[in-house]
């Protein structure tokens, strides 16, 4: 069976990587690409502004989201708009992969009252590099635990992305927390330059950087009395975050209902 995809934000930098990976693909077709309503692209041949080679798909409204066949719909798009396909998914029951980062409470909730009815895979990376780290990084605390334990996370991207940190970095604080059996807000910190205090016990720092156009860098290090270990993952273009959301689409194909991450996807495939 072809799977069925819809891709959101199809004239983004996200939208026209997947649109063009899923020309190649064996198991699924780009069936629906979407688009602010105000965009100039909509109505174009989603094809052609993807890489100038037409593939019969037009770039409709986000509106129009109800009217269009798909079985999974790939979304990296922006807060308020995820909100929209969350419920668009939700009436359709159709299946969602969602990359968007930096919801607040209410719109990660509607998320989760969704997967009561639909499947939905959630992640803040799709890379399945990063994926793995989170792992490793699970191992690590876990093992650590008992020492006197020191984590600081940097991340690294490009200076147009808006929020900080990542939403990478906070899922990697987060994984380490639980490993740890802390509670990430009491544990995490930001910024010290309003304080003079020594770092507390199994605090987690979290620095951003923003430059050019790096991709996405996150180095960890996990610092105990006289060793370091560091774990860094790099992403040298976003063909890895394309075939991590692609994989998570397949296995997503498995799921009835209910909220996955693609680590969780990972491994319960691998068992």
């Amino acid at each position: 069976m072809t799977i069925r995809v819809a891709v959101s934000g199809a004239t983004g930098r996200m939208g026209r990587s997947l649109i063009n990976a899923l020309a190649n693909e064996y198991d699924m077709s780009l069936t629906a690409a979407l688009e602010n309503p105000n965009s100039e692209h909509v109505g174009t041949d989603s094809g052609t502004v993807a890489s100038s080679k037409p593939n019969g798909v037009t770039i409709v409204k986000s509106t129009d989201i109800l009217q269009c066949p798909f079985d999974v719909l790939i979304d990296f798009s922006v807060p308020t708009a995820a909100a929209h396909y969350v419920a668009a998914c939700r009436t359709q029951s159709k299946k969602l992969v969602s990359g968007t980062t930096g919801l607040d409470e209410q719109q990660q909730q509607e998320i989760v009252n969704a997967t009561a009815h639909i499947a939905i895979c959630q992640s803040s990376n799709f890379s399945v590099g990063i994926n793995l780290c989170l792992q490793l990084l699970t191992h690590i605390a876990t093992t650590l635990k008992d020492e006197r334990l020191d984590t600081e996370i940097i991340e690294t991207h490009h200076r147009n992305k808006i929020d900080a940190p990542s939403g990478t970095a906070l899922t990697m604080g987060k994984t380490i927390a639980d490993a740890l059996g802390v509670s990430f807000e009491s544990a995490v910190t930001l910024t010290r330059h309003d304080k003079r205090a020594r770092r507390a016990e199994h605090s987690i720092g979290i620095s951003a950087v923003r430059c050019g156009d790096v991709v996405g860098n996150h180095t960890v290090l996990f610092a105990i009395e006289g060793e370091q270990i560091e774990v860094t993952h790099r992403a040298h273009s976003r063909m890895s975050f394309v075939r991590g959301a692609l994989l998570a689409t397949r296995l997503l194909m498995q799921k009835e209902k209910g909220l996955f991450s693609l680590e969780g996807l990972l491994r319960h495939n691998r068992t």
